[in-house]
């Protein structure tokens, strides 16, 4: 509680340094200053407060689960966690953060507990259900494998490239996103949505490891179907795009998540944001740069002042409407990476401190779980606002992003070595 407490008051001062810096009579705002900037902005948090934080919250995380196969999604006010099996799609994002925490502290203790959160996934290789298994295994077996080096990760990193690649439809170019695979012949249409772009660093991982330019292949034309069907003129994107499944017309262009069918949502940019980072990674093809860099601008250019977007920028009730934190830090994390890929002085500086600037505005006391009750880190989320599900809480994804953000805000974020 006393480390709680001492983050609490570090938090509160780093508030007042981001907002009230500058000559209050200019009605600068954070965002503002970040792009008048000449020189690069720097964290406003007190780092080992921070490890502190996180370690604490996710001891008490462990203390709760257990070494079941029960995986947290959201922590609540009561001290209870929502457990999910391992065939929900956030499944890996838990055993991703504790690789995450192992990599930040360097504590061995760690390490146990993340391999046990990846290795329940093991069944996931061959699960045909959902599209995200990319998501699933990269999070948990990839970060593993990053930081371990585990030979016993390959083989299942490389079975679930196999069982992802069963969902491409060459005479659409894409992933087939939602759906067993048992059920695509009763599917009307072939739907992909914006988020599957993640699901393609697993594929160009497996590619280079096992020398299989399949996988390449298919996650090369799934990013350039995707580029030409989701990616409006503006640069913004649509969430959802279906397709005659027999010859790749588009159906319709839409919405699942977001507010509505033309609408910008918050967290549909920053998977477009960093998935075409991750493209130009792999291939250094420019094509895949240009066009994060043009999402990457459209996003920050409608973000608020205090740069925390809102889960969908063309909601009506801007400003009396939710938040997503999620969207913030996995923004944070590809413009981290996009400062480092431009070869263009401005556009660094910019991404970099917009990177900057996110984390350190979620590193406060509005967005931090900081409530002993919780067993989380970043409170105000929005899941599926059309739902009406996981509004304005924590989700698992939101943190293990956040602290992705934090370990290359520090520069300890290891890449991966083929």
């Amino acid at each position: 509680m006393k480390k709680t407490i001492r983050l609490l008051a570090l938090l509160a001062l780093g508030c007042c340094t981001c907002f009230f810096s500058c000559d209050e009579k200019q009605e600068m705002t954070y965002k503002d200053s970040l792009l008048n900037r000449t020189e690069k902005e720097q964290i406003n948090f007190d780092v080992d407060s921070l490890k502190d934080f996180i370690i604490h919250q996710y001891t008490k995380s462990l203390k709760y689960v257990g070494t079941g196969n029960k995986i947290p999604r959201n922590s609540y006010k009561d001290g209870t966690i929502r457990t999910v099996g391992i065939e929900s799609w956030v499944s890996g994002f838990y055993g991703g953060s504790l690789w995450y925490i192992y990599e930040l502290t360097g504590d061995n203790t760690w390490l146990e507990p993340a391999k046990h959160w990846t290795e329940i996934l093991e069944p996931i290789q061959h699960y045909e259900g959902i599209h995200d298994i990319g998501f699933m295994i990269y999070c948990s077996y990839g970060n593993g494998f990053r930081l371990t080096h585990n030979e016993s990760y390959l083989p299942v990193l490389r079975q679930t490239s196999e069982t992802l690649c069963k969902r491409f439809n060459p005479a659409v170019g894409t992933l087939l996103s939602w759906g067993n695979l048992a059920d695509t012949l009763t599917q009307e249409y072939h739907n992909t949505i914006i988020d599957n772009l993640m699901n393609l660093e697993l594929l160009m991982f497996s590619a280079d490891k096992f020398n299989a330019p399949r996988f390449s292949g298919i996650a090369r034309a799934h990013a350039d179907k995707t580029a030409e069907s989701h990616v409006r003129p503006d640069y913004s994107t649509f969430h959802v795009v279906e397709y005659d499944k027999m010859n790749g017309a588009i159906v319709k262009q839409k919405t699942h998540q977001g507010y509505e069918d033309s609408s910008d949502w918050a967290r549909g940019q920053t998977w477009a944001i960093y998935g075409y980072n991750l493209m130009y990674k792999y291939t250094r093809e420019s094509k895949y740069l240009d066009l994060a860099c043009h999402i990457a601008d459209r996003f920050i250019d409608r973000l608020p002042g205090d740069l925390v977007p809102y889960w969908d920028f063309d909601d009506p009730g801007i400003p009396d409407t939710y938040r997503d934190a999620s969207a913030g830090a996995i923004a944070s994390c590809a413009l981290f990476d996009l400062s480092k890929l431009i070869d263009n002085a401005d556009l660094e500086l910019k991404y970099h401190n917009i990177a900057i600037g996110l984390l350190n505005n979620l590193t406060t006391k509005e967005y931090l779980a900081t409530e002993e009750y919780y067993k989380c880190l970043l409170l105000h989320s929005v899941g599926h606002w059309n739902q009406k599900t996981e509004i304005d809480t924590n989700i698992n994804y939101a943190d293990y992003y956040y602290l992705e953000a934090l370990l290359k805000a520090l520069g300890i974020y290891h890449e991966s070595s083929i």
